[in-house]
């Protein structure tokens, strides 16, 4: 499979990565960097992609296809603790239940 990130991402990459792809490479093609569901949800019904990869937002996130699946809204995550060494932004994010 591919994997490649998306051309817009945070406005810093230029030129287009993904849509291209698609006609030159004819195994499993897979982005990510910044999709929102919904975008993810397009690209792949468009045939851009064949799926669509999230990362962060599981961090904040835990029932993250859950919260997409009943459209409850995602908790913004705090980037200083990402990765810490701590329980605090990692295992401490209120789910879809608890937050709605």
């Amino acid at each position: 499979s591919e994997m490649c990130i998306r051309d817009s991402f945070f406005g810093v990459q230029k030129g287009d990565v993904v849509g291209w792809t698609k006609s030159v490479y004819k195994g499993t093609v897979m982005a990510n960097m910044g999709y929102t569901a919904e975008e993810g949800e397009k690209a792949v019904a468009d045939g851009v992609l064949d799926a669509v990869c999230f990362g962060t937002p599981f961090i904040s996130n835990p029932d993250f296809v859950t919260r997409v699946e009943k459209g409850v809204p995602l908790a913004k995550g705090n980037q200083a603790t990402f990765y810490g060494r701590s329980v605090e932004g990692y295992n401490d994010y209120p789910t879809a239940t608890t937050s709605a």
